[in-house]
């Protein structure tokens, strides 16, 4: 019991701001617990509005295909079927991302922007 109030009244604080309102925007835009709980999570610094819905957008494009990719291992009735999980870089743009591999421009043609997509094996 107490370790359930204390996991509660964490959460209370970390989604609140630093004038004890609830964190977020304060718009339709913080409708939304499953970002709520992954930016809360993952420590994310959502900077302003416009941040926040381009964040917010790339986790829900992300969470679909994550989505698409379980159902998929889900209907193939094989057990060692690959299964994704979301993880800290849910929100990031394949730019951001493939600079986080460490890759480069050069590493990508010319005329051709970074592009995570499923492929199936």
């Amino acid at each position: 019991m107490n370790k359930s109030f204390a996991i509660a009244a964490l959460a209370g604080v970390t989604l609140a701001g630093p004038d004890g309102r609830a964190w977020g925007l304060g718009n339709k835009l913080d409708n939304d617990p499953e970002f709520a709980n992954f930016a809360s999570k993952f420590n994310k610094d959502i900077r302003d509005a416009a941040h926040y819905a381009k964040k917010l957008e790339r986790f829900h494009l992300n969470q679909s295909k994550i989505n698409d990719v379980n159902r998929m291992a889900d209907e193939s009735g094989n057990p060692k079927a690959l299964r994704l999980e979301m993880n800290w870089t849910g929100d990031l743009e394949p730019e951001e991302y493939v600079k986080l591999l460490g890759l480069v421009d050069k590493d990508i043609p010319a005329g051709k922007k970074a592009v995570m997509e499923l492929t199936e094996c």
